[in-house]
């Protein structure tokens, strides 16, 4: 099974491989160079020291937590700036309602 062959993977190489399935899924069922947008701060974790920051700032991309707020000024949001967020959403209100994340999180959570 894919579970035992990544378990002798890095915890790091692991999320980046689930980064890339879910940067390839949305990619090619919502074809769009905005989703580039959304996936740079996940990429982010090939470059960081400190992984409590990258998902503090990974938070704010999810689209559970960014469409949680009418709006950018009640967000609070630290790291994710007014213009992207406003694309984001946007991004995010033209896919497929129906479309459930739990498949992906599920294999994310097998993966780590």
């Amino acid at each position: 099974m894919i579970t035992n062959v990544l378990k002798s993977i890095s915890i790091r190489g692991r999320i980046v491989y689930a980064i890339m399935c879910a940067e390839k899924y949305v990619s090619t069922k919502y074809p769009s160079n905005a989703w580039k947008l959304v996936f740079k701060p996940f990429w982010e974790i090939c470059e960081s020291e400190t992984w409590d920051e990258w998902s503090d700032k990974v938070l704010e991309y999810i689209p559970e937590i960014l469409l949680e707020f009418d709006n950018y000024e009640i967000s609070d949001f630290e790291h994710l700036p007014k213009q992207e967020y406003e694309q984001i959403k946007k991004l995010y209100k033209n896919t497929d309602k129906n479309v459930n994340p739990e498949p992906m999180m599920d294999a994310f959570k097998a993966m780590i």
